[in-house]
């Protein structure tokens, strides 16, 4: 009996190299992504530009909506 898991994780990782490295409409020219962008969307009745973060945060009404 053969033992084909040597065999099969050489095909396993070529399969997620090919992966990144191929071009994509969603991801022209391929590779790793470099960076990451997060957008937060929260609320407060207290106005962040006349308060600063702290305060904003610190708010009883202050709630976090979404995270993207």
């Amino acid at each position: 009996m053969r033992d084909y898991s040597e065999q099969a994780q050489r095909i396993k990782s070529n399969l997620s190299d090919n992966i990144w490295n191929d071009s994509t409409p969603y991801w022209p020219g391929g590779g790793k992504p470099k960076y990451m962008q997060t957008d937060f969307e929260t609320y407060s009745e207290t106005d962040i530009s006349n308060c600063g973060s702290y305060r904003y945060i610190d708010d009883d009404t202050f709630e976090p909506l979404l995270l993207a």
